[in-house]
């Protein structure tokens, strides 16, 4: 419940900062003497201006609570937001009490708190380098991060016959993927184990498979050792599998990896670190493995352009959905 509140955040912050930027402009155009009639208005404005800082606050510290965000970023953004609140509210006390001296200090306080509480936020939700990164560096890296395919552009040999033939005897699916060069997907959604046959089969195979499919297999170390062979593999699946953090080493080369499933896997945050070598990954799936949604704010820092997916959707029910039976008499 807190969390859902909190999610209201984004839009109740922009209240407090719009309210009290107008409180200074009205005690700056009423120094003129044809604007003098706008001082009434200000300790009124100052007040809302507090309030909205206060609920914005509450709203934050709830938000803050899911730990999906830098806590050094979410710490100087609360405490300076809290500030303006209080300098906000005690501007309205002196200027109520006709306290000037206090006043102008307390009113110019609120410049620079507005501006640095906004940065701070600006920084949870765009990244600290938003002030120095340029739209056109921004752009050429979503095109960068967009011109990754899983399917590599290198030229491979033809496959072997009689490895695909082996292949395809026990059980394997084999595909041909793409148009210009002879890869291959390999799903083993038939096959309980990797044979020592298959395993011959598919280190002739090596630079064609770019696509391997291990889901619900009993995999270990040897199984495993196979995968650094794979230089062109883009695309591994090795759901419930019931791997976990030590097995990860024998990915640390598969350098074109663009999607990886680890779903139902005994992963961690912390061997999901070791992927920021991956430069090439894009898609991760780590629904029901050691990895929480608290660990998502080391995630942008370790790997910035991967899509991290911790599942977890609900899905609304629609009244299509269900069908309503006569209740037998």
């Amino acid at each position: 419940m807190l969390e859902f509140i909190g999610r209201f955040h984004p839009v109740l912050v922009h209240l407090p900062i719009g309210i009290l930027l107008l409180a200074l402009l009205f005690e700056a155009m009423s120094c003129r003497e044809r604007w003098t009639t706008l001082r009434p208005a200000i300790p009124v404005v100052l007040l809302l201006g507090g309030t909205a800082s206060a609920f914005a606050c509450l709203t934050g510290w709830m938000l803050s609570r899911n730990g999906a965000y830098d806590n050094d970023l979410v710490n100087w953004h609360q405490w300076w937001g809290v500030g303006v609140a209080i300098v906000s509210l005690s501007a309205y006390w002196f200027k109520k009490r006709g306290n000037s001296k206090v006043y102008f200090i307390s009113s110019v306080l609120l410049i620079p708190g507005i501006l640095l509480t906004g940065h701070w936020g600006i920084s949870l939700t765009h990244g600290e380098t938003y002030l120095t990164r340029s739209d056109v560096q921004e752009v050429e890296e979503t095109e960068t991060s967009m011109a990754f395919t899983d399917i590599p552009e290198v030229k491979v040999s033809p496959p072997s016959a009689e490895a695909l033939a082996r292949l395809k005897d026990e059980g394997v699916v084999v595909l041909q993927v793409g148009k210009d060069q002879p890869f291959l997907s390999l799903n083993f959604v038939n096959v309980a184990a990797v044979t020592p046959s298959m395993r011959q089969a598919m280190e002739k195979l090596r630079e064609n498979i770019i696509w391997l499919k291990w889901s619900g297999m009993a995999l270990n170390d040897s199984t495993l050792s196979l995968i650094p062979g794979f230089k062109n593999l883009t695309r591994l699946s090795l759901d419930r599998t019931g791997i976990t953090d030590a097995s990860l080493i024998h990915l640390q080369q598969s350098e074109r990896l663009v999607y990886l499933n680890l779903v139902g896997t005994g992963v961690t945050a912390q061997g999901v670190e070791t992927f920021d070598g991956l430069s090439n990954l894009r898609q991760l799936f780590l629904y029901q493995t050691g990895v929480t949604t608290k660990d998502t704010a080391v995630f942008r820092t370790k790997l910035p352009l991967v899509q991290i997916d911790l599942g977890g959707y609900q899905v609304p029910v629609l009244p299509t959905d269900t069908a309503m039976l006569p209740v037998k008499k």
